[in-house]
């Protein structure tokens, strides 16, 4: 390595408070007060992020000794976000890496203490690895200085996410192998090895690329002392051999096999490569093409200046960095570095997911390139001091002038966010005694409400369970102790999604109620919006028609159309006016359109009401029902004519009743 640069300082005092031994350490604890800052000031009611619960909840399983958690009777009722379900047990999606510090943390009684080390080790991390790259401590400072004031370092310091610390993970793995290889050292190779085990056991994707571009650029500087490398390959499987072999083992021990990930089993569709691509079961797929992911990384590149310092003079500002060190082959080892993550998610549909919400928190799976772009800016303020030393001073001054409204909108924005979650732990507080609570229009726990888990262990007092399941009805009778809610927001839940201009909305509370009878009168009140013919389809969930009806009205009266269900498997025997609903649970749907004629009105739907449904000699419902409207952002036209529900608020132009009778 050359040694560090000793030409003239331009700015003295500057210079030797950069070359100081202590830097690392001042950068280091305002890492930490900062972390711990924007979690209580910016995040009081967690991040919009739903990783962030599913971490937390893994962390809790940890704490109590367990990888996972019984299923339970109705394990279709308390299915975690991002979660598994094998041999009758629920686990995580993610490996243990950064879960695991969250449980140490959480034991010790301070969550924050993970928040610290991932924001140290993140800072620190960068000014290591600068350097060892470059054996200079102005350059290293700077770069730990520059990701520290960078916005993107602010947003996700506070934030029980894995990215800030995969990042300190990966630059220490760096730092530790080029060190190992530079002086011959084989703990140093064992520790590098350690350091990318616990990546792969924290982000098994970013392992890879930071192996290949490290391991690239060892191999590519090094191969002539090939001998003096390979006497350091066992030091360093030492390391990583131990951690990757428990991540097999965590692999077989929840899906069965040390090859398949968590998060496979999870979903298959959720994976690498294009066609459909999707979360978790219950949500619709997304066709992820070549031009998606075109779309989503072009557009994560143009906001990554935006959570740099400087923001796009930054940016230039490293681009100085390249080309005053172009001939340097330590600088496109930072480029490597930089571009590396971009294009390796490149065949990933995350990419298309996150650009949705770059505008919010930053391009996430590209958050590693920040310490490259950090540490050539550090080189380009350096080169710029020494020959243009008024030029750059009025660069520094103008980045922080553009950074500081920057990281004010963006911090207020993910504030925001996050204080509007405050409403769904607010909104049980009046609760008295132990209740279910139901999380409107929410396939899986944590989906919707952050806050609604299922920890390990006999439920507490409140219990939460997911939205349309017939079984809820089982689970409440199997409970009679219980009181029942449903939890649901003021705003069609669509509207509710992290955005610039995300609606602020209400969490309120609803109670539950459970009809019951040998059958059951469905009653559907339709306001008329002009003369004409008001048709209403009762389907069950699958499409298949169980009976229609219709009703004739002027413009402003209210019409009905009732159904009587019971149970049976065909309706023709069941006798006139009934609908047989097969035994066991089930989910309804009541499809409204209007129209100047029964069938104009049946092919124009404009409102649809969910109910969920117990067949039997006792016939039961729930409610309020759930309403729904078309997605006016979706045109069935474009969507090979198919019809794309949400759920809506209730409104005057359709209600439900629902009485029990005896089937007599």
């Amino acid at each position: 390595m050359p040694q560090e640069v000793s030409a003239p300082a331009s700015f003295p005092r500057v210079d030797r408070v950069l070359r100081s031994p202590w830097v690392p350490w001042a950068l280091a604890a305002i890492a930490a007060v900062v972390a711990v800052w924007v979690n209580h000031a910016i995040y009081p009611g967690f991040t919009w992020n739903r990783d962030e619960p599913v971490y937390l909840w893994q962390a809790d399983i940890l704490r109590a000794g367990q990888l996972t958690t019984e299923a339970g009777a109705r394990p279709e009722l308390v299915h975690p976000w991002l979660g598994g379900l094998h041999d009758g047990r629920f686990f995580s999606q993610y490996p243990l890496g950064w879960p695991a510090v969250l449980a140490v943390a959480g034991a010790l009684g301070i969550p924050e203490l993970a928040l610290v080390a991932a924001a140290v080790l993140a800072v620190v991390g960068t000014y290591a690895l600068a350097h060892e790259l470059l054996d200079d401590r102005r350059i290293a400072a700077l770069s730990g200085g520059l990701l520290l004031v960078s916005p993107i370092f602010a947003i996700q310091s506070g934030a029980f996410l894995t990215y800030l610390f995969a990042l300190g993970i990966g630059t220490l793995f760096a730092t530790f192998l080029l060190r190992s290889v530079r002086v011959g050292s084989g703990w140093r190779a064992a520790v590098a090895g350690a350091l990318l085990g616990w990546m792969v056991m924290t982000r098994n994707y970013d392992a890879v690329v930071w192996a290949v571009v490290v391991g690239g650029y060892v191999v590519g500087s090094g191969w002539r002392r090939w001998r003096e490398l390979a006497r350091l390959v066992p030091w360093f499987l030492a390391g990583i051999v131990p951690l990757v072999g428990f991540q097999l083992w965590h692999n077989a021990h929840l899906t069965g096999s040390p090859l398949e990930f968590p998060i496979t089993v999870a979903d298959p569709l959720d994976t690498f490569g294009f066609g459909y691509r999707r979360l978790m079961p219950k949500l619709a797929p997304f066709d992820y093409r070549p031009i998606d992911a075109l779309r989503g990384t072009a557009k994560n590149a143009f906001f990554t200046p935006w959570f740099l310092f400087g923001a796009y003079l930054g940016a230039a500002l490293a681009a100085v960095g390249i080309g005053a060190h172009a001939k340097d082959r330590r600088t496109w080892f930072l480029v490597a570095l930089g571009v590396g993550f971009p294009l390796a998610y490149f065949p990933f549909w995350g990419v298309h997911v996150s650009s949705l919400t770059t505008r919010i928190s930053g391009p996430i799976y590209s958050i590693p390139a920040y310490v490259p772009l950090c540490i050539l800016m550090a080189r380009g303020l350096v080169w710029g001091a020494q020959r243009h030393r008024r030029v750059t001073a009025a660069a520094v001054v103008a980045m922080v002038v553009i950074t500081i409204p920057v990281a004010i909108g963006r911090l207020g924005l993910n504030r925001q966010l996050s204080r509007l979650q405050l409403g769904w732990t607010a909104s049980v507080e009046p609760i008295e005694g132990p209740a279910f609570v139901v999380v409107a229009d929410s396939g899986y726990l944590m989906q919707l409400n952050p806050h609604a888990d299922d920890p390990p262990g006999p439920p507490g007092d409140i219990a939460y369970l997911v939205d349309g399941e017939p079984s809820i009805l089982d689970e409440l009778d199997a409970h009679p102790e219980r009181a029942a809610y449903y939890q649901q927001v003021d705003v069609p839940s669509n509207e509710i999604a992290p955005a610039e201009n995300t609606r602020s909305y209400e969490v309120e509370l609803v109670p539950i109620e459970v009809v019951r009878g040998e059958a059951l009168a469905v009653t559907a009140t339709m306001a008329m919006p002009g003369d004409g013919v008001a048709h209403v389809t009762l389907a069950d969930e699958d499409g298949e028609v169980l009976a229609t009806g219709t009703a004739t009205g002027a413009a402003g009266e209210d019409v009905e159309v009732t159904f009587d269900l019971v149970e049976g498997a065909d309706s023709d025997a069941v006798g006139e006016d009934r609908v047989a609903v097969p035994s066991g649970g089930a989910v309804l749907e009541a499809t409204v359109g209007f129209g100047s004629s029964p069938e104009d009105a049946e092919a124009a739907p404009v409102v649809r009401a969910r109910l969920l449904v117990h067949s039997g000699a006792e016939m039961r419902t729930l409610l309020p029902v759930t309403i729904l409207r078309p997605d006016p952002a979706v045109d069935p036209e474009d969507n090979d004519g198919v019809i794309v529900w949400r759920d809506d608020l209730p409104s005057s132009d359709l209600s439900i009743s629902v009485e029990g009778r005896s089937d007599s």
